[in-house]
């Protein structure tokens, strides 16, 4: 009987060390899975300041863009302006000597 209640005290320390075992594995694991989510938070993180630097820049881009669109349209626009303004002058000296408007 004492050889069984030595096998029985045997068996649960083997059984006990293998619980440790798988604890602290499973610790480890938990712990892995922490550190990565952690780096792949850091990563979003980063991955989201990189998306707002390269928006604010292609705003920018587009402003300035903008900006030469409404300035060309406003030299063409003047240039229509002095055309039409040398037109109706035509027009007024040609009508004033009875000619022919050119």
């Amino acid at each position: 009987m004492v050889r069984g209640a030595r096998e029985v005290t045997s068996y649960r320390r083997t059984h006990l060390v293998d619980v440790l075992r798988a604890s602290e594995s499973i610790d480890a694991l938990i712990d892995r899975r922490i550190r990565a989510r952690s780096v792949a938070d850091e990563l979003e993180a980063v991955y989201k300041e990189s998306a707002r630097q390269q928006r604010k820049k292609l705003r920018e881009q587009n402003r300035w863009l903008w900006i030469r669109h409404y300035e060309r349209m406003a030299g063409n626009h003047h240039a229509l302006a002095e055309d039409y303004q040398r037109r109706a002058q035509d027009l007024l000296e040609s009508s004033a000597t009875g000619g022919v408007p050119s």
